[in-house]
C-alpha cells in the first residue's frame, strides 16, 4: 500500500470540473489511499464544483486553491512544500494514471538510486462518442546514460515529455524552483525535461502507465514552435537563446561542466528536436494559414501531400485496426492488435467507466 510518506499525487485543474469529478471517481474505485493533492486555480464558480467533488468522493484528498491567474509552477511548488512524500507525480485533469503502474515504478526508484524518475508507456485516448480511440503516445526506450549531456541528447532526438513521471520529490522541488525564474512558454516544459537528466536516468517500464486525452489549445502561441515562430520569429529566437543559457547554468548549478564541444553537441540536438517538432515546415504553414504572409499561399499544396503520406504511413506502421469493449459496456473502443493486447480486462473496464463519466457516454 502506498502511505503519505511513501508518494502523493498531485493534480492542478483550470475550469475543468466535469473531468476532475471523472478522474476523482476512477481513482475511489480504485480504492486508492495515498495523498491526492487538487491545485485548482479554477473559476469561483467551478472551485465550488471543484471541493464538492473532493468531498464526495472517498479519497485522501487536500484541497488548494490559487488565483485563477497562478502560474503552473507556483502551484506545484506550493503543493511540494505541503508534503513529505519520497516520491510525487503529476496528473493533468483531462488524464488518467493507471494505478498499479505508480507501484511499480516506485519499486524502480527503490531499486536503483541513479533513476531521477520511473514511468511507462503512455496511451492517447480520442472520445468520439460512443468511440474510444487509442494509440500509443510515447514509448522510446529507457534514458540510461552515464553522462547528463548524453541523457540530453538522446531525449532531444527522440522528444517525449517526461513531466508525467513519478519523480523524487526532491528532483521535482530543485526544477520547479529553477523554472520559476523562466516564461512560461514551449521552454518551459523543455527546461523541466532536461533539467531533470541532471539528477540521473529515466527509466521506462514496459507497462501502461498514462493515457492522455487529445486535445487541441488554439491560443496558446508561444507552447509550440511552429505557431511561436509564425507569430514571432524573433521572440522565438530570443527565448531560445535564454532558455539555453538557464539550462547550462542549471546544469552548472548541479556540478555538470558542459564544455565548447558539449555545448555544440547540445545544440545540434536542439536543432534535430526542432525539426521533428516542426515537420519539414508543414506545422509553421499551419500556423500560416490565413494571414497575410506570402507563404501561406503554399499551404493547400504542401498539406494535401503531407495527409496524404501520413495516411500511408499510419497503414504501413499502424498495424490491424480491431474493435473492442469492456463486458456488458457501450463503450466501443478502436486501437491496434499491439495496444488492445497490452490492455488488461480491468484497465478496459477502469477505462470505460472513465470515459463514460468524463464524456457522458
Amino acid at each position: 500500500m502506498l502511505t503519505a510518506q511513501k508518494y502523493s499525487l498531485l493534480i492542478p485543474t483550470f475550469n475543468r470540473p466535469v473531468l476532475l469529478d471523472a478522474l476523482l471517481g476512477y481513482l475511489a474505485d480504485k480504492k486508492v489511499q495515498f495523498p491526492i493533492f487538487i491545485l485548482d486555480s479554477s473559476s469561483n464558480e467551478n472551485k465550488d464544483k471543484n471541493r464538492f467533488a473532493a468531498k464526495h468522493h472517498a479519497l485522501n484528498v487536500r484541497y488548494l486553491k490559487f488565483n485563477e491567474d497562478a502560474r503552473f509552477d507556483h502551484k506545484i511548488g506550493s503543493a511540494l512544500r505541503e508534503i513529505d512524500s519520497e516520491y510525487v507525480s503529476l496528473c493533468a485533469d483531462d488524464d488518467v494514471v493507471f494505478v498499479e503502474a505508480i507501484g511499480e515504478c516506485i519499486d524502480a526508484l527503490d531499486r536503483d538510486a541513479e533513476l531521477a524518475a520511473c514511468h511507462g508507456v503512455y496511451l492517447n485516448f480520442d472520445i468520439d462518442q460512443p468511440e474510444v480511440r487509442l494509440r500509443i503516445e510515447y514509448a522510446s526506450p529507457s534514458i540510461d546514460s552515464g553522462s547528463v549531456v548524453d541523457r540530453a541528447c538522446q531525449l532531444l532526438i527522440q522528444y517525449e515529455a517526461l513531466n508525467y513521471a513519478v519523480y523524487r520529490r526532491q528532483v521535482m522541488l530543485d526544477i520547479i524552483d529553477a523554472v520559476s525564474q523562466t516564461p512560461q512558454t514551449m521552454f518551459w516544459e523543455l527546461f523541466c525535461c532536461m533539467a531533470a537528466l541532471a539528477s540521473g536516468k529515466v527509466k521506462r517500464l514496459l507497462s501502461l502507465y498514462h493515457a492522455r486525452r487529445s486535445s487541441f489549445v488554439p491560443d496558446r502561441t508561444v507552447f509550440h514552435p511552429a505557431t511561436w515562430i509564425a507569430e514571432d520569429p524573433d521572440g522565438f529566437a530570443k527565448a531560445f537563446f535564454a532558455y539555453r543559457e538557464h539550462l547550462f547554468k542549471y546544469y552548472l548549478s548541479k556540478g555538470v561542466e558542459v564544455g565548447p564541444e558539449a555545448k555544440k553537441t547540445l545544440m545540434q540536438a536542439h536543432v534535430i528536436y526542432l525539426c521533428r517538432e516542426l515537420r519539414d515546415g508543414s506545422t509553421i504553414r499551419q500556423a500560416l494559414a490565413g494571414t497575410s504572409s506570402p507563404l501561406a499561399a503554399t499551404q493547400a499544396v504542401h498539406l494535401s501531400f503531407a495527409t496524404r503520406l501520413t495516411s500511408k504511413a499510419n497503414k504501413i506502421v499502424g498495424g490491424r485496426i480491431v474493435s473492442f469493449k469492456a463486458d456488458r459496456d457501450g463503450v466501443n473502443f478502436k486501437a491496434t492488435r499491439a495496444i488492445r493486447a497490452m490492455l488488461s480486462d480491468d484497465a478496459i473496464a477502469d477505462l470505460s467507466r472513465y470515459c463514460r463519466a468524463s464524456d457522458r457516454l
